[in-house]
């Protein structure tokens, strides 16, 4: 089968999103099938010019794919296309709606909308990577139930556990965009009340989205008495990002909104004790055993959980090792590049449902 996904170029190759599509045509390319990723030009989520040129050029150029999958950050890139849309064999992959996601401008959330209602209910099928999502664009969009489908991210089954013994220091991790929906400053403030401890914080992500919320969580920083004891880093090699996944103890995100979270998801198949937000919907099974979870915002009840687990090595040890066995099952990439042949097959019983 011939398979293209189009995605936004303009996105950091350690975007979430882009790892979900590179990886996933990867799994279908080591199933035998002829599997492309696209960037597209120009500006997204919201399409200039260039990328609606971009898309109509990727469109003819790949027309002939048995599968079309089109990622849902470039999809306002395809306005002006709507018969290639409703096409056979052309699919959406949502990681979540763009309308949904929190602080953002109003002008911004109702041209995302507009869109999304618009060109959504074309697409001959619509994938989430989370039944979280798949419930929230059953509440907000004309989507006829059948036509959405869970296909969660895969995880790499190779993942080293982090290898690192109970130590004093508490290395704490957080991977996100420096953007508002991601809650840093949650995080900062949470951990602001806890100087008393022995613990570093390194948030590591793409910096270029939202430079305004670089400045403002650099004063946040300063502002706390944190500078010493917060690293700010942003896009890293793949080595250098597995270095500090395997030099780290804990996982946090204290995230507002996610479609699921896959920076989440790897910590705890790394063997790391997370502390996260509710609004982290993941397919891997969160409890007191693994997890230290609180409401998006709350940095008081954020901060008194913490403090457990950052004083004790011997609870973050056995955290992660409950972590790392929790994790046992959840899907590698290729059975979830299986699935999306099961989902998009007509025959099959699972066809998107």
């Amino acid at each position: 089968m011939r398979i293209t996904i189009f995605a936004p170029g303009s996105f950091p190759a350690a975007t979430g999103a882009i790892v979900y599509d590179t990886r996933l045509v990867t799994a279908l390319r080591g199933l035998g099938h002829d599997a492309s990723l696209v960037m597209l030009a120009g500006s997204h989520p919201t399409a200039d010019d260039t990328a609606r040129a971009s898309a109509a050029e990727a469109w003819h150029a790949h027309g002939d794919a048995d599968l079309r999958i089109i990622d849902g950050f470039c999809l306002s890139a395809w306005e002006g296309l709507e018969e290639a849309l409703s096409a056979r064999g052309v699919i959406g992959l949502i990681h979540h709606p763009l309308a949904l996601e929190p602080f953002q401008e109003a002008v911004k959330v109702a041209e995302y909308a507009r869109v999304e209602r618009r060109l959504l209910p074309l697409l001959n099928g619509i994938l989430v990577p989370s039944q979280e999502m798949r419930n929230r664009m059953l509440s907000a969009y004309a989507v006829e139930a059948g036509r959405i489908s869970v296909l969660m991210p895969g995880t790499d089954v190779t993942l080293p556990r982090s290898p690192r013994e109970p130590a004093a220091t508490c290395r704490i991790l957080s991977v996100g965009s420096f953007i508002p929906r991601k809650g840093h400053d949650t995080l900062l403030k949470a951990l602001s009340r806890l100087v008393d401890l022995d613990w570093h914080l390194t948030i590591c992500g793409d910096q270029t989205a939202d430079r305004a919320c670089v400045v403002e969580l650099g004063a946040l920083r300063e502002r706390l008495g944190l500078t010493e004891r917060v690293t700010f880093l942003g896009a890293l090699s793949p080595a250098q990002f597995d270095e500090l996944w395997q030099a780290s103890d804990l996982f946090a995100l204290a995230t507002w909104f996610e479609g699921y979270g896959m920076a989440v998801a790897e910590a705890l198949r790394r063997g790391l004790p997370v502390a996260v937000t509710t609004a982290a919907a993941i397919g891997a099974p969160l409890s007191p055993d693994t997890a230290i979870i609180v409401e998006p915002g709350d940095h008081e009840q954020l901060s008194k959980a913490l403090r457990r687990v950052i004083y004790s090595p011997e609870l973050r040890h056995i955290m992660g090792h409950a972590a790392w066995s929790a994790t046992r099952s959840l899907p590698s990439w290729e059975n979830q590049a299986r699935h999306l042949l099961d989902i998009v097959t007509p025959a099959a019983p699972t066809s998107l449902s």
